[in-house]
């Protein structure tokens, strides 16, 4: 959450390519995280608000961004966590492996993915 809180202040935002394509996975990683430790809500942008709290007397530019890094992660984090919650669904539609755990969910999905099955 402390990178994400700072690269959205320096005007880096999500994309599929550079140093976007980092900012997002280092995104989808906290917020994968959270879901197996079974966070079900939103959660991120909270955790990023508090980074707020904590480093903006020192950081000023972090309060400046404040409203668009809620924005921006309050964002990814839904479009993120509709693709993640529908994995199984895909994943049983296609006849590969299922697992009831999540964490098996996620890798077995990349090596789906990596096999080019499931990648559109």
């Amino acid at each position: 959450s402390r990178a994400t809180a700072f690269l959205i202040a320096d005007g880096i935002l999500p994309s599929n390519e550079g140093r976007g394509y980092v900012l997002r996975r280092i995104m989808r990683r906290a917020i994968r995280h959270g879901a197996r430790l079974g966070l079900n809500e939103l959660f991120f942008h909270r955790v990023c608000d508090h980074v707020v709290e904590e480093f903006g007397s020192v950081y000023p530019e972090l309060l400046d961004a404040r409203a668009l890094l809620g924005k921006v992660v309050q964002q990814e984090e839904e479009t993120f966590r509709k693709k993640y919650d529908a994995w199984p669904y895909a994943l049983h539609s296609r006849g590969r492996c299922v697992y009831r755990q999540r964490a098996r969910i996620f890798d077995c999905w990349w090596r789906v993915c990596r096999g080019g099955v499931l990648c559109r």
